[in-house]
């Protein structure tokens, strides 16, 4: 039995969020303890800085990283949930 491929990690969610808020990255980047560039580098949101960061930007972590769906486990191999 073989799985679908789960759901990856949205990048187009944090791109927007730098493009459209660069003023936050700076405050953001202070609140995890972590350099300002590298929040600037990050591809998309790091599994252990994803309940922070969405806390931080008050969103559910699920719109930054929908590869991490507590329920995607329960798909069948259709894709179907039973």
């Amino acid at each position: 039995m073989q799985m679908k491929p789960g759901p990856k990690p949205n990048r187009r969610a944090i791109a927007a969020w730098k493009q459209h808020r660069p003023e936050q990255i700076t405050p953001l980047a202070k609140h995890l303890g972590i350099s300002v560039p590298a929040v600037s580098k990050w591809p998309y949101v790091p599994r252990a800085r994803l309940t922070d960061v969405a806390r931080f930007l008050d969103v559910p972590p699920l719109v930054l990283r929908p590869d991490t769906d507590p329920f995607d486990s329960l798909t069948n191999p259709k894709g179907e949930y039973p």
